[in-house]
């Protein structure tokens, strides 16, 4: 023994030298309500911070009030942070340190180092008004043991001369204090007790109307922001034990004291910081009064007490002991060293961890310490003078006890002495518990007294059982497998209604039961959402415990609501990776107010449960991998590294009709249709060789000679050593999408309601004309012509009569061109005449005026006949030497006029080169001059995302701030420069500025991408790359991608691939490609296929006219379906109104701008602007 001690001794020598102190951790103990991966998302910043400051390192751990006592009474810990009733008890029964500093939390911007408790009813309880209003009444707590949740209240009470509240009248629910106002709203209980500022929380959060409850007794308390019954008391302390270095405790209180207001560390804490240590006194004060632990033993008799009562019997006794003092001198040694024993031996078992009972020889209980207390539920003033067998014993250990003791007496025998035995111990509340009992017996005084030490191992044997169920249970499938078994068993060992062992989906937001043992017997496996449960709380946060009133916290859980459950524990099954993929939930009909053991079994069950379920999941994906061969819907073939098939599944079979005995032991190349080459298959098995890989498109004959297309995939499978083995190839058969493709180019080529050539086609078919004009010499007519009265059609005989008249008008019309003409349908009633090769220029002439007739032949539509002419505007190629899209614009300028000259005619464009000419000179000029004296700005359009409400950038839009003519739009100058080297210059102007603004607004915190609009001669400009990626450069802080260029569909992009090499080195760099104004030019789906751009930007024109004309809706939709059979991104211009985002939205577009959502702005309004956006209510439907 003494060598034991001395070992001891010199151990804890060791922990407190300065080196040890230096190396070892400091270990923190925190006191936490909440479930420990909250609580230590909360504190472990404070212990990095501390790691910092002390250099040394810091253990956090987080433990209810049991638990934290039980770790300081083993020595686990250095520092202690808890409630301030919570410190007191621990420093009288452990000796802490004094207080090293205060906890202040942050309050909006006040500090509060302070807190109270609150009496709070319902605001319609007339007859609860003041403090004697309470008596009788039902009073919800979250527990005795809580200072803010109950003793402040009740010391208010003693104070103002009321009696106590006796417990038949508590309600306890059990942590969080939201629990309590549950309570009262419900009508649990007439009153509740909480701490300050539960209430205001509940009402910012909108959990509780603010006028729903009223505060009982409120104190009047200036700079302390919430209502309060009762005087204030201290915020939490941190204090150190009695081992701890006090050169450690000084620097931790420094760190502490030193910890800044705004730093992430008390951010994510909740706290202003730590200030110097307050006066615990008056919560010690309090504690005492109210006889709460530590100090509810029974208060000693003192000798002020005597004096008082006995006044005059002290001083005749006073007399007589002087006479006997001499006589009991003697005596006087051996007495003192007898009282020094016992007082001595009182004091060991006063602070005894284990209960000590003792008994007299009459079975009635003569000594009860603190632990028995705790253990038992009796105190010590209860207990003592209790027959034993109806105290702790339970009913059928009695007889036994009694004979036993009986027994003893009488012949001095007993075969429980000195023997370590596990028995059952009975509670106050009735309930029995397992305890390690050990009996002594001595004669004290002549008289027969009894010993027993009595530990209570409930814990050790759950643990005990638990372990024992994991040894003894296997990974068995089936309703009798483990998870049967386990939730059988937890739902036995703790006392549970229900548990749950559930297996979480791949998405993880459904919960499928592996295993329901309710009421006693096995249930059938559902799912379940986890969205507004307690299991979704558990995958979230790793465990989740609602000690009561979980079915009022989860009112849309349909399985709490029909158990009426009121405790809840569970925790998540973690799987590799540390992804959930599952959970066990134990639920109870009763509330739980104790669930650390629980909580420990299930953390001890879940590493098993987790790989059980992880096997399970792992056999399935075997069966599954088994079966995807044969029941796979792509087909699937392998051959061995020679090329010859040794194995195809079903889905083979069926596609290319071949059964699998025919198709073993043949190369595939017996599927080949002839449709592509030797060079194609010498490219394709190249690549299995080097890169072991090949996807790509086939076309494969099957065995009834039908060719059809196949998307299919070849991987190269190795050995160990790198060789082929097989080859596997897996395939799609994709005719029909094929054939959807060749649908919707048509559809992308050609009107919907005529059938003939859109403006896409025609744009195509203008580009070869023009080109074979200049090969050839010959000469082209562009005839752009618009129907007079078609409006009045729609209006007086309805959409449908007026699509008829379109459709006919177009089949005559086409029926007086050449073969070689184009007649195309640009939108609404106009249309485009493409006339070739025509020699000498009058020849137009007759064609025209045929046009004019064709279009003006009345057409039966139903019962009526309709008719309408036709205007005209003809340009010339090459006369008119412009590009494809300012011939466009000069037959529809000379369209115009033939209107306005009366209509049902033709007008020829007037070159005016020599005016022309000059004008444009003299205009370049002025714009040079007004680049030079910074004239131009740049305005901001919003684009947002119409169904998230998001903000996802702007466009910049070029102005001119004339000085004579004002604020000029890019129409009133960007035409004139457009094939000039000016417009090189210009847009360069535009990015370097835009780029500018960016970085501003990046220093001003806003960070929004910009696009700007590109013209083609820029693009195609020599060393447009080198110049983008210096402009960029100038601008480190704008990541390249935030930079978007946009190109006009109708830009004249003379080498497609060169300017697609262009994309793609700015792509490199990060910048992004939008393509400007889709459908208003006269580009084909080459554009589309061979430019890399990312994004497609609908033209307003037609998203602004899509709610009353069918054809621009379709035009909206063939779009959008083009953006998604070709993987881009579709964002729609011109959204006026709300309703046209509700159309969008419907059609799948969700990006969007337009006056609707904001107006071009200067770039100094756009940080206010994003500021204040909402969506429109519309688009969240």
């Amino acid at each position: 023994m003494k060598r034991a001690l001395a070992a001891l001794w010199l151990l804890l020598c060791l922990l407190l030298s300065d080196v040890a102190w230096a190396q070892s951790p400091l270990r923190f103990g925190v006191l936490s309500f909440r479930p420990d991966t909250q609580s230590l998302a909360q504190w472990q910043p404070l212990a990095r911070y501390l790691e910092s400051a002390l250099k040394r390192p810091v253990d956090l751990s987080v433990h209810d009030l049991s638990q934290l006592e039980a770790a300081v009474a083993r020595g686990d810990l250095d520092v202690v942070f808890t409630n301030p009733g919570h410190y007191i008890l621990l420093n009288q029964r452990y000796s802490l340190s004094a207080p090293l500093a205060t906890q202040v939390n942050a309050v909006g911007d006040d500090d509060v180092s302070e807190f109270g408790g609150v009496i709070f009813t319902r605001a319609d309880a007339p007859k609860i008004a003041s403090l004697p209003d309470i008596s009788g009444k039902r009073v919800a707590v979250t527990s005795v043991d809580f200072l803010g949740g109950y003793q402040l209240q009740a010391f208010v009470l003693q104070k103002a001369g009321l009696p106590l509240l006796e417990q038949g009248t508590l309600v306890v629910t059990g942590m969080p204090q939201d629990n309590v106002v549950t309570a009262v709203m419900s009508g649990r209980a007439e009153v509740g007790f909480v701490r300050t500022g539960i209430l205001e929380s509940m009402v910012q959060e909108g959990r509780l109307d603010p006028a729903a409850f009223k505060v009982i007794h409120r104190q009047n308390l200036e700079r302390f922001p919430y209502a309060s019954s009762t005087p204030l008391v201290p915020e939490w302390p941190v204090a150190v034990l009695a081992t701890v270095d006090p050169q450690v405790a000084r620097s931790l209180a420094i760190a502490l004291l030193g910890l800044p207001r705004d730093s992430p560390t008390a951010i994510a804490a909740g706290l202003s910081g730590f200030m110097p240590p307050a006066n615990y006194g008056g919560v010690e004060a309090l504690l005492r009064s109210l006889r709460m632990p530590p100090f509810n033993a029974p208060r000693d008799v003192v000798l002020a007490d005597l004096w008082t009562q006995y006044r005059g019997w002290m001083v005749a006794m006073g007399v007589l002991t002087g006479l006997l003092v001499c006589a009991g001198a003697g005596l006087s040694v051996q007495y003192r060293r007898m009282l020094h024993a016992r007082q001595r031996a009182r004091a060991i078992i006063h602070s005894a961890m284990d209960a000590v009972v003792q008994m007299n020889a009459q079975g009635l209980i003569t000594g009860w310490n603190p632990k028995a207390e705790q253990l038992f539920g009796w105190t010590r003033a209860e207990a003592m003078g209790r027959a034993m067998h109806d105290t702790i014993i339970p009913a059928h250990y009695r007889e036994a006890h009694q004979s036993g003791l009986k027994r003893h007496l009488s012949t001095g025998t007993s075969t429980m002495l000195g023997t370590v035995v596990e028995v059952q111990a009975m509670h106050r509340d009735g309930r029995l518990f397992p305890v390690e009992l050990v009996i002594t017996a001595m004669a004290m005084d002549g008289a027969r007294e009894f010993n027993a030490f009595i530990r209570d191992i409930t814990n050790r044997k759950l643990f005990e059982g638990t372990l024992h169920f994991l040894a003894d249970h296997s990974g068995a499938n089936g309703r009798e497998g483990f998870f049967p078994a386990l939730a059988a068993y937890l739902a036995g060992a703790l006392d549970a209604d229900c548990v749950c062992v559930d297996r979480l989906s791949d998405d993880g937001l459904m919960a499928h039961n592996v295993a329901v043992f309710h009421d006693g017997t096995l249930q059938d496996n559902v799912h379940h959402a986890l969205a507004q449960t307690p299991c979704g709380d558990v995958v979230q946060n790793g465990m989740a415990v609602f000690h009561g009133g979980v079915c009022q916290r989860f009112p849309d859980d349909a399985a709490l609501q029909e158990l009426q459950a009121q405790g809840y524990i569970g925790v998540t099954l973690w799987g590799a990776g540390d992804q959930p993929i599952g959970l066990i939930a134990v639920i109870s009909r009763k509330p739980m107010p104790h669930t650390s053991q629980a909580e420990a079994v299930l953390k001890m069950v879940a590493v098993r449960a987790a790989g059980e379920l992880e096997r399970e999941q792992a056999q399935a994906r075997l069966h599954l991998a088994g079966s995807v061969f044969t029941h796979a819907r792509e087909g699937i073939l392998i051959t061995d590294a020679q090329g010859l098939i040794v194995d195809v599944n079903d889905t083979f079979s069926a596609i290319t009709g071949y059964s699998r005995a025919e198709a073993l032991g043949r190369n595939p190349r017996f599927l080949q249709s002839g449709r592509q080459g030797a060079a194609f298959y010498t490219a394709m098995w190249a690549a299995l060789v080097d890169k072991g890989f090949w996807a790509g498109e086939i076309w494969n004959r099957r065995k009834d000679g039908a060719v059809y297309a196949q998307l299919q995939n070849i991987s190269a499978v190795r050995d160990a050593s790198g060789a082929i083995q097989n080859y596997v190839g897996l395939f799609t058969d994709i005719t029909h999408i094929k054939e959807h493709q060749r649908q919707l180019e048509h559809i992308a080529h050609f009107d919907v309601l005529t059938g003939l050539p859109n403006r896409v086609l025609l744009a195509d078919r203008l580009q070869q004309a023009m080109a074979q004009c200049q090969r050839q010499g010959h000469t082209l007519v562009l005839a752009y012509f618009d129907l007079d009265g078609f409006k009045a059609v729609n209006d007086a005989h309805g959409h449908s009569t007026g699509d008829d008249l379109l459709i006919a008008v177009a089949r005559n019309v086409k029926s007086i061109l050449r073969d070689g003409d184009t007649l195309a349908r640009i939108g609404g009633d106009e249309f485009v005449a493409l006339l070739v090769d025509l020699e000498p220029i009058p020849a137009f002439q007759p064609i025209v005026a045929r046009l004019l007739e064709a279009a003006a032949m009345p057409v039966q539509a139903a019962d009526t006949v309709l008719q309408v002419s036709a205007s005209v505007g003809v340009t010339i190629y090459p006369q008119d030497g412009a590009s494809a899209d300012q011939l466009m614009r000069h037959a529809d300028q000379a369209m115009y006029l033939a209107k306005q000259a009366g209509k049902n005619r033709y007008h020829l464009f007037d070159v005016a080169r020599d005016a022309a000419v000059q004008t444009q000179r003299e205009s370049l000029e002025h714009i040079r001059l007004g680049l030079d004296r910074e004239e131009f700005v740049l305005f901001y359009q919003p684009k947002v995302n119409m169904k998230t409400g998001r903000v996802i950038g702007t466009e910049a839009l070029i102005r001119w701030q004339h000085p004579q003519r004002g604020l000029l739009s890019p129409a009133a100058f960007l035409p004139i420069i457009e094939e000039h080297a000016l417009s090189v210059d210009v847009g360069e102007w535009v990015i370097a500025t835009a780029l500018a603004q960016m970085t501003a607004w990046h220093a001003a915190g806003l960070d929004l991408p910009v696009s700007v609009n590109i013209g083609a001669r820029q693009l195609q400009q020599a060393g447009f790359v080198e110049r983008l990626g210096a402009l960029l450069a100038e601008h480190p802080h704008i990541p390249p991608h935030c930079l978007e260029l946009e190109i006009l569909e109708t830009s004249a992009l003379e080498d497609m691939r060169h300017v697609s090499d262009i994309m793609r080195a700015c792509q490199a760099i990060g910048v992004r490609f939008a393509l400007d104004d889709f459908g208003t030019g006269y580009s084909s789906l080459t554009y589309l296929k061979h430019l890399p751009a990312e994004l497609i930007k609908i033209d307003q024109s037609f998203v602004r006219d899509m709610m009353t004309d069918p054809d621009d809706l379709a035009i909206v939709k063939g779009v959008i379906g083009l953006a998604a059979a070709f993987q881009r991104e579709v964002i729609a211009e011109g959204v006026e109104t709300a309703v046209h985002g509700v159309q969008l939205l419907a059609l799948g577009a969700e990006l969007a701008q337009g006056y609707g959502i904001a107006r071009p702005m200067p770039a100094h309004a756009v940080r206010e602007w994003v500021a204040r956006w909402q969506q429109d209510a519309a688009w969240l439907a």
